[in-house]
């Protein structure tokens, strides 16, 4: 299995512009990193609001929604014990169709074509190619 690392969350949607669709089409899965943002997306008011109504925290949503993303891996990261145990409870988490519809409307950024521009490019030149190389120009996005 071949598999991209990449920066996704609910304010990093740049690889939705045509990354996850040639990756769907190479059979390559998305392993996204830092899937809270740093920290940065669990501050979110509306976030907090929206999780708050389905009786989950901030960070479990923000995963559920990841998980529910066709093709993709979410890796967080934490030292803390509960921490750990709140986003292994995310993976429990099925999310509705409205819930997915809301955080689309409400909570997440809007992909754009600047920050998927550079890496889809790179990208398609090492699938071209069919070197061996081109699996690290898949991982080392920056």
């Amino acid at each position: 299995m071949c598999c991209h690392q990449v920066l996704y969350n609910l304010g990093e949607r740049g690889l939705e512009w045509r990354l996850r669709a040639l990756c769907h089409e190479h059979d390559i899965r998305i392993i996204a990193y830092s899937p809270f943002g740093q920290g940065a997306l669990l501050s979110r008011r509306k976030l907090a609001t929206l999780a708050a109504s389905y009786k989950l925290t901030p960070a479990q949503l923000a995963l559920a929604w990841l998980l529910a993303q066709r093709e993709v891996i979410a890796i967080p990261q934490s030292s803390n014990v509960s921490h750990v145990t709140e986003c292994r409870a995310a993976a429990d988490v099925r999310l509705p169709p409205e819930a997915l519809a809301a955080i689309d409307g409400r909570i997440s950024a809007t992909p754009t074509r600047a920050a998927a521009r550079d890496v889809v490019i790179r990208m398609e030149g090492g699938i071209a190619s069919g070197s061996s190389r081109a699996v690290s120009v898949f991982v080392r996005h920056k």
